[in-house]
């Protein structure tokens, strides 16, 4: 057993925890970048098949690990709890290749009253090009079926980009 709570050696910051969401095991013994099913351009995507039938016989040989950063997510989220600027980092789909948006949770100046249209539509079950979640899904795919390592590396470095951006305004706001 794990014990709880585990006390960091240093503090977390949002970056740590955006990180963390995106992870799949990069620089580790597991590192889904670097298997064979990762194919020439580390595609870090699997996909489980029937995980869930139970098999006489089978003792989960050839079961591939399940990262955080997992392709399948909907959505992911950090909260950032302050009494004076507290803050809801939204990531719309999969967290390795979108960017967490900051959202002023509290009632104070400058918090929202209503989410961003762009933020507050999209579903799985039909293309909306006007939400961000299919904005950032089509990214996903699309960079899916290009050199995914490249791609990837622009997809972070858009990510830092604009996390930072959002990173700078948030903390001009904090020390007002």
């Amino acid at each position: 057993p794990c014990p709880f709570p585990v006390v960091p050696d240093e503090p977390l910051s949002r970056g740590d925890f955006f990180r963390i969401l995106r992870d799949t095991y990069r620089g580790t013994p597991f590192d889904m970048s670097a298997q064979r099913a990762s194919g020439p351009f580390g595609m870090t995507d699997r996909y489980d098949g029937t995980d869930n039938v139970k098999e006489e016989g089978r003792d989960g040989q050839g079961a591939f690990e399940r990262p955080i950063g997992v392709y399948r997510m909907a959505y992911s989220y950090v909260c950032e709890p302050s009494s004076h600027l507290p803050l809801f980092h939204f990531g719309p789909h999969a967290a390795q290749t979108g960017v967490y948006f900051p959202i002023l949770a509290g009632g104070g100046v400058g918090a929202m009253d209503e989410c961003p249209e762009p933020l507050a539509r999209g579903t799985v079950e039909a293309i909306d090009r006007e939400s961000a979640y299919w904005a950032f899904r089509i990214v996903k795919h699309a960079a899916r079926g290009l050199p995914w390592n490249r791609c990837l590396e622009m997809i972070s470095d858009r990510q830092r980009k604009w996390e930072g951006r959002a990173a700078r305004i948030v903390d001009e706001a904090a020390a007002a």
